[in-house]
């Protein structure tokens, strides 16, 4: 089983209010994507893909493969013992 990613508490409460509204995961990998929406939601977890990525990171250490695998593997909130 692959490992929890670790998420700062602001974008797990992004994803989680995603979801609440009965958005999909496809929903936020495509806005995020784009890099544009009014979603204010959206708007943080493309704020946290830009701020995790710089231009000579590795694939797997780029922020947009960080929300990837937590929509899939799941996540915790980074600092948070659990």
């Amino acid at each position: 089983m692959s490992e929890k990613m670790k998420l700062p508490r602001e974008v797990a409460e992004a994803i989680e209010h995603i979801r609440t509204a009965d958005l999909t995961d496809y929903y936020i990998i495509g806005e995020a994507y784009r890099g544009v929406s009014r979603n204010p939601h959206i708007k943080t977890i493309i704020s946290y893909i830009r701020a995790n990525t710089g231009d000579w990171d590795e694939e797997h250490e780029k922020g947009y493969t960080h929300i990837m695998k937590a929509l899939v593997n799941g996540y915790e909130i980074e600092g948070v013992n659990a």
